[in-house]
């Protein structure tokens, strides 16, 4: 059993080999839409110009916010298949307010 647990954390440690290009990748999107859509920027305006980047970017019509798929990595380590980055554009009186980017891993 001890072994057992000590191989999954060793495979889930390899998982994070990529936390690098991940980040990278993250911070890379996070400038871009902020150099894209800058904050101010009205919001109809603001989700042509990121449908220009994803053209499946919806605006969540509770929130007001606009939702963006932003790129897929493909990871070569054992625990992870592959890496989301997708975006949050928040939407405060009909204006960009801020973008955030999260990561996600489809791990074990």
């Amino acid at each position: 059993m001890r072994r057992l647990r000590f191989l999954i954390f060793i495979c889930v440690f390899v998982g994070c080999d990529n936390t690098n290009v991940v980040n990278d990748r993250a911070l890379y999107w996070k400038n871009e839409l902020e150099t894209l859509v800058p904050i101010g920027t009205p919001k109809e305006h603001a989700l042509r110009l990121i449908q220009e980047v994803d053209p499946t970017a919806s605006e969540n019509l509770f929130s007001g916010h606009i939702y963006s798929n932003l790129e897929i990595l493909e990871s070569d380590s054992l625990s992870c298949k592959n890496w989301a980055i997708t975006g949050t554009t928040t939407i405060t009186n009909n204006i960009v307010y801020e973008h955030s980017i999260a990561s996600v891993g489809r791990c074990l």
